[in-house]
């Protein structure tokens, strides 16, 4: 089964990236003789056409994945992940991990589009893996972001009601952290929620980075 074959994940993903999906185009065959490569995405380091309008900057993030479900996600000679690669336009790395590990870090790096696909390949092949505990229940996947430490406190909210009505409304663990380094450029939110879910908290996240940003240009 490929990596975007269920067709409700599809829906959801041309949803989430404003119909863009895979730029017009059906998925392409998923099977062997892919490009081993991730995908560049073209421009440099900001797409002059990105979802939402303006400039998007690329991004990295990285899933937790169970580690029995590493070879599901490469794939029978790395046919899966190239795949998502292709399909999604996204950088695809599963890292190393320590051989005591339950977990697996899965490293994704691509314009935010491109990383909403790659997302839903992987939370859709967990899913198909068992992974959800029960037919009926979605995969909850833990997913890293960092933001700038300039934009803790507005994600963090009031006495943390941002943060809150962020769990409540997208039914997801936030775990921000409460205090930061001073000499830290960088801080990581970890969002534990289904696909969607999780989404919704990264997409909120994207726009107070931005606004912080852009209040630091002025």
């Amino acid at each position: 089964m490929g990596p975007f074959s269920n067709p409700y994940l599809m829906a959801m993903i041309a949803q989430l990236t404003g119909g863009r999906g895979f730029n017009g185009m059906p998925p392409p065959y998923m099977g062997n003789g892919m490009n081993p490569g991730g995908y560049a995405p073209p421009g440099g380091m900001h797409s002059p056409s990105g979802h939402g309008g303006g400039s998007q900057k690329i991004e990295k993030i990285h899933i937790a994945v169970p580690k029995n479900a590493v070879g599901a996600i490469i794939g029978r000679e790395g046919s899966v992940v190239n795949g998502i690669r292709h399909a999604s336009g996204a950088s695809v790395q599963v890292l190393k991990s320590e051989e005591d590990a339950v977990e697996t870090m899965v490293e994704l790096r691509g314009y935010p589009h491109q990383l909403t696909m790659a997302e839903g390949a992987i939370f859709q092949k967990i899913q198909e893996q068992g992974f959800a505990g029960h037919p009926n229940q979605t995969v909850q996947l833990r997913t890293e972001i960092k933001i700038p430490p300039e934009a803790v406190g507005r994600i963090i909210g009031r006495r943390g009601a941002k943060v809150r009505s962020l769990q409540g409304r997208h039914r997801a663990l936030v775990e921000v952290p409460r205090s930061v380094n001073p000499d830290e450029t960088e801080v990581v939110v970890r969002v534990l929620s289904d696909y969607l879910g999780s989404q919704g908290v990264q997409t909120e996240i994207r726009e107070i980075v931005s606004q912080v940003e852009a209040q630091q240009r002025k």
